[in-house]
């Protein structure tokens, strides 16, 4: 038997060894199976089955018990039957041992009988011994076959190249909020802007009134109801709309917003104007006038009784411009002036960073009619202390 033909029959020795041993159950790794295999098939030329079954104990690392080599040596007969039954006439271990001597020539010729006369005419035909070998019928490789020798292939194979990591685009994180202040921080300082008193209906109950009457009596015939409190406070917004505060409008609408929605106040007016608050109007065009006098006088009747109204003016007083104009700075007081004597709290918002304001007629407000204060978390709460009643303090005694 030729050296390819015996490395194929321990292939198929060793792969049938491995089949019996999984159905049996027992454990055989991958590793283990895998290294069996290529030296069936790669490696030397085998001694025999005898051989086969020594390596297959060391490779499979058999338990050296009872228990374990017998249901190895059982696996190995099984897989020796199978083998031998699937080569039909060949018997492997007559295959694999070495062949034996050949008679003399002279022995063989002398021991058989003259051929007859007959066959000495006939065609000469080839002996069995030198016919050529029939193509023995290909055998179909089992799934489990096909793969632990794909599986080998595989690991014999060069490992790949890692790719380089893509990693996808972080999206930015766009928010519509205007730092430093956001729409909480505004929520919160309207609801700071409060004036409450027991005006409203008495729908509300009372409950230390309530204890108080049931410990006294012993026997409560009926809760103690009260006059609901309302916030009297009613708010005043004068938001410029000159082209120089055009970067702040969405600012300014934000303060629109959260104080009509956001806030509990009695009532909310909103009025716009350009560079001088003295000419107001009720829409943003500009196009309905309407004065302070009035707007002031409806936000102050509330039904039966009369609120507190404050008033806070957005703009940039003449600081985005950066210089001074003694006109605007003199409009810009009276019209501060004229809301104070209404018996209004007055105080300023201003977007422009504080060192903005120096030599421009945003330095020349009368902190004593309104403090100008700059749109932070400071200076918001500081306008709703002035608001509240602080208004006759000055811009430095304004603390939040």
């Amino acid at each position: 038997m030729s050296s390819g033909q015996e490395r194929t029959t321990m292939a198929e020795l060793a792969f049938a060894l491995l089949t019996e041993l999984r159905a049996s159950g027992t454990p055989v790794g991958l590793r283990e199976g895998l290294a069996l295999l290529r030296l069936a098939r790669t490696g030397a030329p085998l001694a025999g089955p005898t051989y086969l079954r020594r390596l297959a104990a060391h490779v499979l690392r058999v338990e050296q018990t009872a228990d374990g080599l017998s249901a190895f040596e059982q696996a190995f007969e099984r897989a020796l039957r199978e083998v031998r039954l699937r080569s039909r006439s060949v018997d492997l271990s007559s295959a694999i041992a070495p062949e034996p001597e050949t008679p003399p020539l002279e022995a063989t010729e002398r021991d058989q009988p003259p051929p007859p006369r007959e066959r000495l005419n006939a065609p000469l035909q080839p002996s069995p011994e030198h016919a050529p070998p029939q193509a023995l019928p290909q055998r179909r490789r089992p799934a489990f076959e096909r793969d632990q020798g794909r599986a080998l292939e595989i690991r014999l194979e060069s490992p790949p190249a890692l790719a380089e990591p893509v990693y996808a685009p972080i999206a930015p994180q766009i928010s519509d909020e205007y730092y430093p202040l956001t729409r909480r921080d505004l929520t919160q300082a309207w609801r700071l802007l409060a004036n409450r008193a027991q005006l409203g209906p008495r729908d509300e109950l009372d409950l230390d009134a309530t204890v108080r009457r049931l410990a006294g009596q012993g026997v409560l015939d009926e809760p103690v109801i009260r006059r609901r409190r309302i916030n009297r406070m009613a708010l005043l917004l004068l938001i410029d709309r000159s082209r120089s505060m055009a970067p702040f409008r969405e600012l300014g609408e934000r303060i629109v917003e959260t104080a009509l929605r956001g806030s509990d106040l009695a009532a909310v007016r909103v009025l716009y104007f350009a560079n001088y608050p003295d000419r107001l109007y009720q829409d943003r065009p500009m196009s309905q006038p309407l004065s302070a006098r009035t707007a002031i006088a409806a936000l102050r009747a509330g039904p039966g009784y009369a609120n507190e109204v404050a008033a806070l003016i957005f703009g940039d007083a003449g600081a985005a411009r950066g210089h001074y104009n003694a006109g605007r700075a003199w409009i810009t007081n009276e019209a501060v002036r004229g809301l104070r004597a209404a018996n209004v709290a007055v105080a300023w918002l201003n977007p422009m960073p504080t060192e903005r304001w120096a030599g421009t007629s945003a330095d020349t407000l009368d902190v004593k009619l309104a403090p100008m204060l700059s749109f932070n978390r400071e200076g918001l709460l500081g306008a709703m202390a002035v608001l509240k009643g602080g208004h006759r303090r000055g811009r430095a005694d304004v603390q939040p």
